[in-house]
């Protein structure tokens, strides 16, 4: 089957005489395109080979035609007319171009400054952007924002903002103000949950340090997994030791090395190996 040959149609000259004439009489366009079957860009098309103008709509533009203004960036005289849809956006219609627009949207270069938390010493320079919101792009970093808020009691108000954007919900809630009102219900440290599994992990790690003061790193973080946990979550049913990638394993190795780092800060265990290489 041949390709599709789209043939353009010919109007009777007299049908477009009284189609013509019926709309300089106040007919609707569309409406006598429908009655006499002609597609409304052909219906337009007769009109301009007659030079006959089209009427405006009968139904107005949403947006009103503005007028014309002077450009509003600092500096540009330009003059311009924007669409009804610019001006009808909210501060749009204000500018003669998108390069006007984005230079008067720049700000300066903001100078370098001292945290304004007391007691923090860092310089720094804040990003254009944080520097002109307020309430930003005076602190060094998001901590000693939070230290600020909580030392000038504005810790509530900053926590209600939060809300209102939710980004904070009840667990939160419960973790931090449990915290704030002086460490009461707060979340329990390592020491206080499994402090005798610390003291193992220290005790296995100094006998290994003393039978040898060069083992490796990697070696007693194995014997503390197989004495806190066993045999499991370094070997496999078979026997085969398990990949360092796998995670049964990596998870182990991470709870021992957190146990040893703990047990490294701890005053009874200074000045030992077990302080110099997990410390």
């Amino acid at each position: 089957m041949g390709d599709a040959v789209r043939t353009l149609r010919r109007y009777d000259e007299e049908t477009v005489d009284v189609i013509i004439e019926r709309y300089v009489a106040g007919e609707s366009g569309p409406k006598l395109a429908t009655e006499f079957g002609m597609p409304i860009r052909s219906f337009y098309y007769q009109l301009n080979r007659r030079e006959i103008q089209r009427r405006p709509p009968s139904v107005p533009h949403k947006h009103p035609a503005p007028g014309q203004r002077v450009c509003a960036r600092e500096g540009c005289k330009n003059k311009f007319t924007p669409t009804g849809y610019q001006a009808a956006q909210p501060g749009g219609g204000r500018f003669c171009s998108r390069a006007c627009h984005y230079v008067a949207r720049r700000v300066a270069e903001p100078e370098e400054r001292t945290c304004a938390r007391t007691g923090c010493t860092i310089t720094f320079t804040p990003y254009p952007s944080e520097a002109v919101r307020p309430g930003h792009g005076q602190f060094c970093s998001m901590s000693c924002r939070g230290m600020h808020l909580f030392a000038t009691g504005q810790m509530d108000g900053f926590v209600e903002s939060l809300k209102e954007r939710n980004l904070w919900g009840p667990k939160a809630d419960e973790r931090w103000r449990r915290l704030w009102n002086g460490l009461k219900g707060g979340r329990q440290t390592l020491l206080e949950t499994a402090e005798e599994d610390v003291h193992k992990a220290a005790r296995t790690a100094l006998d290994a340090y003393r039978q040898n003061a060069d083992v490796r790193r990697a070696e007693v973080v194995a014997l503390v997994v197989r004495r806190l946990e066993g045999r499991e979550p370094l070997f496999l049913v078979d026997g085969r030791r398990r990949d360092s990638r796998d995670p049964a394993r990596r998870r182990a190795e991470k709870r021992a090395i957190r146990r040893l780092e703990v047990a490294a800060t701890l005053p009874e265990y200074a000045d030992t190996l077990l302080e110099r290489r997990f410390g």
